[in-house]
């Protein structure tokens, strides 16, 4: 009885096996390093924006604000265009000049990148610029990444001494005319058993069409017993055109013991895809102990049991003798 009750306690915590490794995937709104937004010296506004669908032959007129939060410092500032792309299934996101016919709106965009702008304290810089789509532009989509790169002024205010920090914020279109929207969820993926208090889940989409799409993310644990919600979290991601996108949500502070309901939906061109499942979370080291608890109880029943054996032979032994005594 006590090996039953000792087993179904390693079962419920997970067991020595089981234990997938999930890869992290970068956030693709979250740039890199040096990115400072709301509560820092200077903020930037808007720091990501969807255009939705652009026309070929149409301007559009477009603003973006540079806040300067300080009380007694002037900040001085220049700004550079670039494309961007996932430099990886991870979405590590890489950026600079290419040829991508994603990136052609860097070349469409009028900020004049040879300007040295300034932003006096508690003031907020208003940039207008506009972005022109030229005429017989082929459909699909478009990315744009503006940085606001802030530094110290020369002497005559014409240039930069040093670059020390940079802001950034992501622009997403779609020029009308031929798109292909074509993605598909690859995989979904829940860990069954945890030992640390995390409880994640990961999830691979492939978009092979020429439209960057949202994907809708939502993470609900539960309680199996009492149905009670533990943790709860929804989470809107860009699929870029053809890539593939490998995402994972996490629980980081779940408890150390326990057993949990995990259901995953993800939401696709319309589409959703449930994925649900039990996950038990357990401490390796109390794993262990119960392990080798149950080990040293298994071997001790072996021992009895071989002792038995042997006692029944000496006494079917010692019948023998006597009988034929």
């Amino acid at each position: 009885m006590k090996i039953k009750i000792l087993l179904a306690f390693v079962v419920l915590c997970g067991g020595l096996v089981g234990l997938t490794d999930m890869v992290a995937a970068a956030d693709d709104e979250s740039v890199q390093s040096n990115t400072v937004g709301e509560g820092s010296e200077v903020s930037v506004a808007p720091s990501y924006q969807n255009l939705g669908t652009i026309k070929s032959g149409e301007t559009y007129d477009k603003v973006l604000k540079i806040r300067n939060n300080t009380t007694d410092q002037v900040k001085n500032f220049k700004i550079s265009l670039n494309t961007f792309w996932a430099k990886n299934d991870e979405y590590e996101l890489q950026w600079g000049v290419s040829e991508s016919q994603y990136g052609r709106i860097v070349d469409w965009t009028n900020i004049d990148t040879e300007k040295l702008y300034q932003v006096e304290p508690g003031e907020t810089y208003e940039l207008h610029y506009t972005i022109t789509v030229p005429e017989g532009q082929p459909g699909g989509a478009q990315r744009l990444m503006i940085t606001i790169e802030l530094g110290s002024a020369n002497k005559e205010g014409t240039g930069f001494v040093d670059m020390t920090t940079a802001l950034n914020t992501l622009t997403y279109a779609t020029v009308d005319g031929e798109i292909n929207p074509q993605a598909k969820i690859v995989s979904q993926d829940i860990q069954t058993f945890s030992f640390d208090n995390k409880i994640k889940t990961s999830s691979t989409l492939e978009n092979t069409g020429n439209v960057d799409l949202d994907v809708k993310y939502h993470l609900q644990i539960t309680n199996p017993f009492t149905g009670e919600i533990d943790y709860e979290v929804n989470d809107t991601k860009t699929l870029m055109a053809e890539t593939t996108r490998i995402y994972e949500q996490v629980w980081q502070n779940a408890p150390f013991i326990g057993v949990f309901n995990v259901k995953q939906e993800i939401e696709l061109m319309g589409e959703t895809k449930v994925l649900e499942k039990i996950t038990f979370i357990c401490p390796l080291w109390l794993v262990i102990i119960v392990a080798i608890i149950i080990a040293l109880i298994i071997i001790s029943v072996i021992i009895k049991h071989k002792e038995r054996k042997k006692n029944r032979r000496i006494e079917e032994k010692m019948e023998r003798a006597g009988f034929n005594g």
